[in-house]
């Protein structure tokens, strides 16, 4: 039952409200250039995780509907990918 919730959850279509990007937001004003870029690109990596997963219930985090993998599971490997690609 709670695969099939999710499913309906999920095909909802949500009306999106106004956003402006970090890197406009005229933010980190006195930190460096690249510096600022860095910080910019986490915010809007947590303005993402926060759009797409803030809504969700720890057992819809962990579901795994029709057999694929959860959310929990993805988070938790993209969760290195920004940090990985600043050091290069």
């Amino acid at each position: 039952m709670l695969d099939q919730e999710l499913i309906e959850r999920m095909s909802i279509s949500q009306t999106v409200p106004s956003y402006t990007e970090p890197w406009l937001s005229g933010t980190y004003a006195k930190i460096p250039t690249v510096g600022r870029a860095v910080l910019h690109a986490l915010d809007l990596s947590l303005d993402d995780l926060t759009k797409w997963t803030g809504g969700l219930t720890d057992a819809e985090v962990h579901a795994e509907p029709l057999g694929l993998t959860s959310v929990a599971f993805h988070l938790r490997h993209i969760a290195p990918c920004p940090i990985l690609s600043l050091s290069f």
